[in-house]
């Protein structure tokens, strides 16, 4: 977790940058990536939200994927023949880099940056971690959380969100 923010001074605007997970929500994750303010009245707080993925979990999405009935690819499958492609569903799933199937069953986005800190946290089976959400996702800090690690950042989002950023209180 990043105790020392950084700061960015952009014209009128600022923007400090955590980093940090700061709440869960069942199996949610939520990590504080920044707060910012353009000085101009827009001004807020984002986030990422991760999950842990078990081993089983993976499995199933892979076994998944290779079902034209469940496939999230079958589409594109569909388009690909339309096109002349001449493989069959299971060929041209056996063709893919197995980068390209692993990404195409989860997203993996900040998984390098936050996958530790949800294995640390979490009690069962995070072999993979999954970014599901981010953004401007703090309108509802309102909401019950599961537990809340930071709440001193918990209560700066949500004065953040209402405000901006009191530039004396940071």
């Amino acid at each position: 977790m990043d105790e020392n923010p950084s700061v960015r001074e952009k014209g009128d605007g600022k923007s400090i940058h955590y980093k940090t997970l700061v709440a869960r929500s069942g199996r949610e994750f939520i990590f504080l990536d920044y707060l910012f303010d353009t000085g101009s009245g827009l001004f807020g707080a984002t986030g990422t939200t991760m999950v842990p993925v078990s081993q089983e979990e993976y499995d199933r999405r892979r076994d998944e994927l290779k079902n034209p009935e469940w496939s999230p690819l079958a589409h594109i499958y569909d388009e690909q023949v339309d096109n002349g492609l001449e493989k069959s569903f299971t060929e041209w799933i056996e063709s893919m880099p197995e980068h390209d199937k692993h990404t195409a069953v989860m997203d993996t986005s900040y998984a390098h940056q936050y996958g530790d800190i949800v294995r640390e946290h979490y009690s069962g089976d995070a072999t993979y971690v999954e970014c599901i959400g981010g953004g401007r996702m703090f309108n509802d800090v309102q909401r019950d959380m599961d537990e809340i690690y930071r709440r001193d950042l918990w209560e700066l989002i949500r004065a953040t969100e209402k405000t901006g950023l009191g530039y004396s209180d940071v």
